[in-house]
């Protein structure tokens, strides 16, 4: 199936484009063909968007909560279809991508309710015969970047926030998914979005980027994607005076205690870590094990990632499937020759599963340098380095000294000394004694070089709204 832009209401087939192939990663078929964007392509779909911010900027806030309704609806009714797409061109197994499709649709219908609690307020005025007013409008048109490892709840947590602000979307998805970013427009114009308000790009990523930048209409940009990627628009962003949201690359921390039920945590880790093969910027990064359960955690660590099934996403004996591309496969298997080049040993996995597909082993590092490339570096895949700790302080500041700050997770049932380490985790998410770093109504974003602003909750939508002073003297 062909992918196809959307530009001005319209769909343009790949074959009106230059087009480059979309692979299934587990079979390394051909599955159909992406239209490459031209720079009149992009400009267009800046200035639709401008003109449907007009009309869409207009519409009630019930208004548009409804239609956001409809869309988590439609989602709904087209789950089992869509999954089945998200699978063959992303590769996650399939009961993973029935749940991204569900929380897309819990994302639109969260942000649906909060488009009818646009408030503003009265401010008593310092001088008589006065009124302040504070109100809030929808910041414009946005540029939306958005990552191949969720493809539809990526795009789906900030479009939602900005179609129920009132701001109009230019979505640029990944190269690696685009026919789920078609299933969310589509799901979008049906349920009665203007069509010029939405448009979707796909094509060569940093000549799209720049023109859209650039363009006076666009007045926000959104990205989900890597640090590089984020300084690189941030930067392109700001010399305009344009705001950003910026939710990038994260090295989780996992602090285990000695007080846990091991089984029952390495067992949970276990199938966390191998969601999406890894590629989950929340997935835990580097794994610190109390000294005192460090051997019996590896055991059963080991046992539990064994059992896994590495396969097809379609097969339902398969617990994970693969990676993206083979450009993801060639970056584990450099992460896997650095621990082994300089010293640690690879107690699990560490290769390439077959000749055909991206599919790599779930891998253990143990006995690795502090400076360990998989521990300094997001992995995004399925490789756990361990390392045992024995004091708190000290594991607390080996947690913190990487450059990024997205998710960090500390198992104990010592809830004073949890509550101990999160404060002091330098994360913008703290999970304790479970592995849930996202929820539709609370803010998620991170710290350090892992970007500002939120998205979720209601800090997601503040995002696309500014703030008008009305000052009203009343004639006496």
């Amino acid at each position: 199936m062909d992918s196809k832009l959307y530009i001005e209401g319209r769909w343009i087939e790949a074959r009106e484009r230059d087009a480059i192939p979309n692979l299934n990663p587990a079979t390394d078929e051909v599955i159909g063909a992406i239209p490459v964007a031209t720079a009149d392509d992009v400009s267009r779909a800046a200035e639709s968007a401008g003109k449907g911010f007009d009309q869409w900027s207009q519409f009630t806030p019930d208004a548009r909560a409804n239609i956001l309704t409809k869309v988590g609806q439609l989602l709904r009714e087209r789950r089992l279809d869509l999954a089945r797409t998200l699978t063959c061109e992303q590769g996650k197994i399939l009961s993973e991508s029935l749940v991204e499709i569900d929380v897309s649709a819990a994302i639109f219908e969260w942000y649906a309710g909060e488009a009818r609690r646009l408030y503003g307020r009265l401010i008593p005025a310092s001088q008589p015969g006065m009124e302040l007013k504070v109100t809030v409008e929808p910041v414009g048109p946005v540029a939306i970047f958005t990552p191949w490892n969720f493809p539809l709840i990526e795009p789906a947590a900030h479009a939602a926030a900005a179609l129920a602000a009132g701001c109009s979307v230019v979505i640029k998805v990944a190269e690696d998914t685009p026919l789920t970013g078609v299933a969310l427009i589509q799901a979008l114009i049906d349920a009665g979005v203007p069509p010029l308000a939405v448009n979707l790009l796909t094509g060569n990523p940093g000549a799209i980027a720049s023109r859209l930048i650039e363009s006076p209409q666009i007045r926000k940009v959104s990205l989900t994607g890597s640090v590089a990627v984020g300084k690189l628009l941030a930067g392109q962003a700001g010399s305009l005076l344009k705001t950003s949201t910026m939710e990038l690359g994260g090295n989780a921390p996992v602090i285990i205690y000695d007080d846990v039920d091991v089984k029952e945590t390495a067992s949970l880790l276990a199938v966390r870590k191998s969601r999406n093969a890894g590629q989950v910027c929340t997935a835990g990064n580097r794994f610190f094990i109390h000294e005192r359960i460090y051997d019996e955690f590896l055991e059963h660590y080991s046992k539990a990632l064994s059992s896994l099934v590495v396969g097809h996403g379609l097969d339902e004996a398969s617990h994970v499937g693969p990676l993206v591309n083979a450009r993801r496969v060639a970056a584990m298997e450099e992460f896997v020759s650095n621990a082994r080049s300089t010293g640690a040993e690879v107690a699990l996995g560490g290769y390439r599963i077959g000749d055909t597909g991206n599919f790599f082993a779930n891998t253990i590092i143990t006995d690795g340098r502090p400076d360990l490339l998989a521990g300094t570096q997001e992995v995004f895949g399925p490789i756990s380095p361990l390392w045992k700790f024995s004091d708190t302080d000290a594991v607390i500041a080996a947690s913190n000294d990487t450059n990024v700050g997205l998710a960090g997770y500390v198992f104990t049932k010592n809830l004073s000394l949890a509550n101990y380490v999160s404060n002091r985790l330098k994360v913008g998410v703290v999970a304790v004694n479970h592995c849930t770093a996202m929820f539709v109504e609370a803010p998620f974003g991170g710290m350090k070089d892992s970007g500002f602003g939120h998205i979720c909750g209601k800090e997601g939508l503040d995002a696309y709204l500014k703030t008008k002073l009305t000052s009203i003297c009343y004639p006496s």
